[in-house]
């Protein structure tokens, strides 16, 4: 039985997440992908806890390969990595200094291991955001693996020595948003608008823009492409 999970919750979402996470990887993310399409998506985060990892790949029970732990050596990005991670977490612990400086230092220990093991991928401000969601919902060592899996995968082409293949992502959000919101598009397009002005809410999967923040980081692990997470930039547009 999977832990963290209440088998006896009314909606019985805990009960399927916990049969998804035991099938084979193919058969769990088509489960796991219809569920979080749902009204409300996996609801809350102890289900996330499980639902996340399984849709990355990671087996809830199987010793993660990737263990948190202080390293003596530091990403050349460390100092910045710092400075962005001292302005943040606010929101996850109000009026707790002693967890909100414990959970800093996870953030650090998560992004630091990642950019270490992974030297193909470069340091952005907005990657600490997406971290912080993962460790929040998952913990350090399952977070720091489904952080780890999203930067392989998802956000590998921001990632990347310069921002050429994500200017070209955001190319999308127009012919998008013409089909969504005519109105609005023809608006941006008489304001000479160039589409960078989303680049915030791609880099951080809107972090700091949505209300159920959690339920979009769920729609775009399901996805193999940067699609769904383009889209929520198209309806974050009549925010501005």
């Amino acid at each position: 039985m999977s832990r963290g999970i209440n088998l006896h919750d009314t909606s019985g979402l805990g009960i399927q997440v916990q049969r998804a996470s035991q099938l084979g990887q193919v058969e769990c993310h088509l489960q796991l992908a219809a569920l979080a399409v749902e009204k409300g998506g996996f609801l809350t985060n102890t289900v996330r806890c499980v639902a996340w990892p399984a849709l990355c790949g990671i087996g809830y029970n199987v010793p993660m390969e990737y263990l948190r732990t202080e390293r003596p050596e530091k990403h050349n990005e460390y100092a910045q990595m710092i400075r962005d991670v001292d302005r943040s977490l606010w929101a996850y612990c109000k009026d707790d200094e002693k967890l909100l400086q414990s959970k800093r230092k996870s953030l650090l220990r998560i992004m630091n291991a990642i950019l270490l093991d992974h030297p193909e991928l470069n340091y952005y401000q907005g990657f600490h955001d997406v971290c912080s969601v993962c460790l929040m919902v998952c913990g350090e060592e399952r977070g720091g693996s489904v952080a780890e899996y999203i930067a392989m995968h998802h956000l590998k082409h921001n990632m990347r020595c310069a921002f050429d293949v994500t200017e070209l992502t955001l190319q999308l959000i127009f012919p998008l948003l013409s089909r969504v919101d005519p109105e609005l598009h023809r608006h941006i397009m008489e304001a000479e608008l160039y589409p960078q002005f989303a680049i915030s809410w791609h880099i951080t999967w809107l972090a700091h823009n949505i209300e159920s923040l959690e339920q979009g980081f769920s729609r775009n692990l399901i996805s193999l492409t940067c699609l769904p997470d383009v889209i929520s930039c198209v309806h974050s547009c009549p925010t501005l």
